[in-house]
């Protein structure tokens, strides 16, 4: 369950504390006659904006969150204003990406969103071949492990604040343990044979992929200056 609508450094770091929200909402009728509060219209275009960017930034995206991005901008694009929205992507640095999203899809999605700036055939073909390798919903291949505390710290000037506690490096809480091993949610006295085997992962990570990891963090760093977010 999200209580947050993004993490901290997502907000402080990477979105630079420049994103928020009227505090509005629209009422929106259910086919049974209910009713739903939500949020206003651009208010939800700049929340699914943010969600496809965290996601973009940490772990790649994949065709779901594409899809909503722009099935939601197309549908609503005669009461959004694009100009406050574009000139708050300029203020976080995320204006070119958004663009080359938006010519994808007029290329490809039949939607006719605004593009205000020059883009071509090369660009669109670099994000779109990062979309494919995260697949349906973004799986993470697409970008190293830890790269979201790498990127933090190459983007804050105090990467401290985004460290995990060292207690938590060693111990993670039950709740993220069982999520990593689902066998615990029926035996939960294995616990210590779950860190065991985390332990065990983390070692042979550390001496088989720990070049490897520095590497494909490097190359996404260069990724993401060709669409002037770094």
């Amino acid at each position: 369950v999200h209580i947050t609508l993004y993490g901290k450094t997502t907000q402080e770091v990477i979105l630079q504390n420049k994103v928020s929200y009227s505090g509005r909402f629209e009422t929106f009728k259910l086919k049974n006659g209910r009713t739903l509060k939500t949020l206003s219209l651009y208010d939800n275009l700049v929340f699914l904006t943010a969600h496809f960017i965290k996601h973009f930034m940490f772990s790649g995206v994949g065709i779901r969150q594409i899809s909503d991005l722009l099935m939601f901008a197309d549908k609503n694009k005669e009461n959004i204003d694009f100009e406050k929205y574009f000139n708050l992507l300029k203020e976080i640095n995320f204006f070119k990406l958004i663009s080359v999203v938006f010519k994808i899809g007029n290329d490809y999605f039949n939607t006719n969103l605004p593009v205000e700036c020059e883009l071509n055939d090369d660009i669109t073909a670099l994000l779109l071949d990062d979309i494919f390798s995260g697949g349906v919903f973004g799986g993470g291949k697409a970008r190293g492990e830890n790269f979201s505390r790498y990127l933090a710290k190459k983007m804050s000037s105090s990467a401290g604040k985004y460290s995990v506690p060292l207690i938590k490096k060693i111990f993670p809480s039950y709740s993220q343990m069982r999520f990593m091993y689902p066998f615990l949610n029926e035996k939960p006295y294995l616990l210590p044979i779950a860190h065991i085997l985390r332990y065990k992962q983390i070692i042979v990570r550390f001496f088989t992929k720990r070049h490897e990891t520095e590497e494909k963090n490097k190359k996404t760093v260069e990724f993401l200056k060709k669409f002037d977010i770094l």
